[in-house]
């Protein structure tokens, strides 16, 4: 199953029931569905786990079930574990251009988007017309507050004006539910078979890995940042320093 296709498989009579489910005890709001998908037990990340245990802070992450993840504490204070060589090479050129690392992504096949800055940019095997948006967004001063794709070259990307993806109209109504419930999109993650939204009072998930709706249950701050993988590892922070992890 591909997003749009988990999509696709809400009905409207579903949707109507996701826009009044929220816990109403969680102590971070949400909205979505699921899978029965576990924390991992046999995490690669044990590097990343490591440094965000010592630094006891994370604002952005990325992570892959077959093991490349990056962490960032601060503006630039980054750790890495077996991402791509041309990713690395970006992330120190934009060291010495000294700007904030927004946000990466990397896709089970070793592709990634990266944005530095308000609307900096560096990506390897992303679709077509979703570089071309970065594109005309950069050339427009446009600031890009996520962004990310999978191997099935769906995209989203999150400015502080829209949102641009190619997943259809039903990701569409996803969209305007989440707006209408938890405030304005602030960033997006996703993988071959999932998709998460975080908004500015809550999160909306489609087909996303069971931990992660139990993490939210015991969290005390809105995310701003969700990282995760199909195989249950994930990363969640407030995207300033708090966080919350399975790795």
């Amino acid at each position: 199953m591909n997003i749009k296709n988990a999509f696709k498989a809400l009905s409207l009579s579903l949707l109507a029931a996701l826009s009044l489910g929220t816990l109403a005890d969680a102590a971070c709001p949400w909205t979505g569905t699921f899978n029965d998908v576990p924390e991992s037990t046999t995490s690669p990340h044990s590097y990343i786990k490591g440094i965000i245990k010592e630094r006891r802070s994370c604002r952005m992450a990325a992570l892959t079930d077959y093991g490349a993840g990056i962490m960032v504490s601060g503006a630039n204070n980054w750790a890495i574990s077996r991402i791509p060589v041309s990713l690395k090479e970006s992330i120190e050129e934009n060291d010495r251009l000294n700007q904030r690392i927004t946000d990466v992504h990397i896709t089970e096949n070793g592709a990634y988007v990266a944005i530095f800055g308000t609307n900096g940019y560096s990506t390897y095997g992303a679709p077509s017309g979703m570089v071309e948006q970065l594109k005309k967004l950069h050339a427009n001063a446009e600031d890009v507050l996520s962004a990310c794709f999978n191997d099935n070259q769906e995209y989203i990307i999150v400015t502080e004006k829209t949102i641009y993806h190619n997943l259809g109209d039903a990701f569409g109504k996803v969209i305007k539910q989440t707006n209408d419930k938890y405030g304005i999109i602030r960033a997006a993650s996703m993988t071959n078979d999932s998709c998460i939204l975080c908004a500015d009072q809550g999160v909306y998930m489609v087909n996303a890995p069971r931990c992660i709706s139990k993490a939210l249950d015991g969290i005390s701050f809105v995310p701003r940042c969700i990282k995760y993988t199909d195989d249950g590892d994930y990363i969640i922070t407030d995207g300033v320093s708090s966080y919350s992890f399975s790795l």
